[in-house]
């Protein structure tokens, strides 16, 4: 997903620099997105019986499951967890969380990688496949063929949680020789921002490349005519000259902003765009009804996220910047602030609206100098000086008109966003709701003085407002309606509908990631808040996903099959 999204702010990056030299981007190219019941169980324990021809290939990748034997639990025990990538993503994007609690609980976390294999969920759930097992037999030869094990359960990311879900299916269904019940590799399942009932944003290329465009060319456009209105002013008698260089240069940033950019983000994303991703934009028959399927037989759980506005510069943070994911720049469960564009952003506008005013006296200047210059000293000289200073003029009015664009722009880009992923239907953007009640106890007249008419004399209503009719101590009530907008929450990225939209998912284990431990100066647990406010990129190693793993570990508000042995 962040390959989608992140060349729509990559010209941004520039052009805030441009503008703000304080404000200064990292770009980090090299680390893409992953911009991508209680259940009364019994525990069956298994054994791995492994095939040792596999192991002297460190290479080979067995075509079929070795087979799980039961066996009585032993000290040594050991959960098996697969962490699944969301789209664009590899087996870096759980690098941050995937063995943060090893140290406390008992289990072994295996990353499994599918990111050349995204072609289609057929591709995806083959590899996931093979990785599992690549990776389960890996980590029995790690622990010299001793390793035990209760169930293995999955967490996926995004889309990863669509491909999980996509094998529980092949699995329950006897789907073929692999994907049968009983080559089961995994017995619980966890999504974590996952578009169960479609992603809008995976259909709306186009529309996303739109935006980018015309987001660079407004804010770049802005830029360059406020550098020629500022040379301008210093070389006055080259105006002609920088009238055309300025318009030539508008025309040069448009068709950039067109072609480069929207023929670029078709190209970087055209191998994650289709058909995988076509699969499960909204109202697509693969999740309508391919993946309308709920097997109870296994438990269950999902997080979803919810971000607070504005949405699209928080999650711009972790697109132009490192990504939440990375380990490098960020400390475990590090990366929580996530206002860093929003700032840069909002420095950009107070310059631009600055800027404005300068231009706005730079103009006012020229024009009482052309109205000084209205009678002639020497015929041509004053042709060529007042020709010079309306070109000067018209440099300067250039200037206040793309940097008001500008403005404009970047308070309603938020809006924008939102409806390209489906938070905002543009056709209905407000909706009438009731705000309370006038209370009607009586009239007064009242006389005052209209224009063009006089003195005249009204009655106006004695009213105070109440919250229910049933409050009124009058005899009449008028509602008060207020508009409201019609808006659904999301993670920047996916609806929160989509997201808890799990088929046979009970709603108790449907949980928000809100929940933050707190530590006093000592470090000592003090214990636990409430705090939403997370992307769908900032959950892979944020505050909220730490408590998120340990609920899951000690089994609160999960089914009890997910839980661990505490160390």
């Amino acid at each position: 997903m962040k390959k989608i999204l992140f060349s729509s702010f990559l010209l941004l990056s520039f052009i805030c620099q441009a503008q703000e030299p304080d404000f200064v981007l990292h770009i980090n190219k090299s680390n893409p997105c992953n911009l991508d019941s209680v259940f009364d169980h019994t525990f069956h324990r298994f054994v791995f019986t492994p095939d040792t021809a596999v192991y002297q290939d460190s290479n080979a990748i067995p075509t079929d499951p070795i087979p799980y034997k039961a066996h009585n639990k032993v000290d040594y025990d050991t959960r098996l967890i697969y962490f699944v990538h969301g789209l664009g993503g590899n087996d870096k994007s759980w690098d941050a969380v995937d063995d943060a609690h090893m140290d406390e609980y008992v289990y072994t976390p295996l990353k499994v990688d599918y990111e050349t294999h995204q072609r289609d969920f057929k591709e995806a759930s083959f590899e996931v496949y093979n990785e599992m097992n690549k990776l389960r037999l890996s980590a029995l030869y790690n622990n010299n063929k001793t390793l035990t094990t209760d169930k293995p359960y999955a967490i996926g990311h995004s889309q990863g949680g669509l491909v999980l879900r996509d094998m529980d299916r092949k699995y329950e269904t006897n789907y073929d020789a692999r994907f049968n019940k009983g080559n089961r590799q995994f017995h619980g399942l966890i999504t974590f921002c996952t578009p169960h009932l479609g992603d809008r944003i995976a259909i709306s290329q186009a529309e996303l490349s739109k935006l980018s465009a015309d987001f660079s060319y407004i804010i770049g456009n802005a830029a360059l005519k406020k550098q020629v209105a500022k040379f301008s002013v210093k070389a006055p008698f080259f105006s002609k000259q920088l009238k055309k260089l300025s318009t030539s240069g508008s025309l040069l940033l448009e068709s950039l902003s067109t072609n480069l950019i929207v023929d670029g983000i078709s190209t970087m994303s055209k191998g994650q765009q289709a058909p995988m991703t076509q699969q499960y934009g909204p109202q697509a028959h693969y999740v309508t009804q391919t993946m309308n399927y709920s097997n109870m037989d296994i438990p269950k759980a999902l997080f979803y996220a919810e971000e607070s506005d504005p949405i699209l510069f928080k999650i711009a943070t972790y697109m132009l910047g490192p990504s939440a994911s990375d380990f490098v720049h960020y400390p475990r469960f590090g990366a929580n602030d996530d206002q860093q564009i929003e700032k840069g952003v909002n420095e950009l506008r107070a310059k631009l609206i600055a800027d404005i005013k300068s231009h706005q006296k730079e103009a006012e200047k020229i024009r009482k100098k052309i109205d000084r210059t209205n009678i002639p000293i020497v015929g041509l000289a004053y042709l060529l000086t007042k020709q010079s200073k309306l070109n000067q003029l018209q440099i300067q009015e250039e200037a206040i008109a793309a940097e008001v664009e500008a403005v404009e722009f970047i308070e309603k880009v938020n809006t924008m966003y939102k409806t390209i992923i489906g938070a905002i239907d543009v056709r209905r953007l407000f909706k009438r709701e009731i705000d309370g009640y006038w209370c009607i106890t009586g009239s007064k007249e009242v006389t005052k003085t209209i224009p063009y008419k006089g003195k005249t004399t009204f009655k106006l209503d004695i009213k105070h407002k109440v919250v229910t009719p049933n409050l009124c101590d009058g005899n009449k009530t008028i509602p008060i309606y207020r508009n409201v907008s019609v808006e659904q929450p999301t993670d920047a990225v996916l609806s929160v509908k989509s997201q808890k939209g799990f088929p046979g998912c009970h709603d108790r284990y449907k949980l928000l990631l809100n929940e933050v431990r707190e530590y006093d100066t000592n470090n000592s647990f003090m214990g636990i808040r409430q705090q939403s406010d997370v992307n769908h990129i900032q959950m892979l190693n944020c505050w909220q996903t730490d408590e998120a793993l340990r609920r899951i570990y000690e089994g609160r508000g999960v089914p009890v099959f997910f839980k661990l042995r505490e160390k």
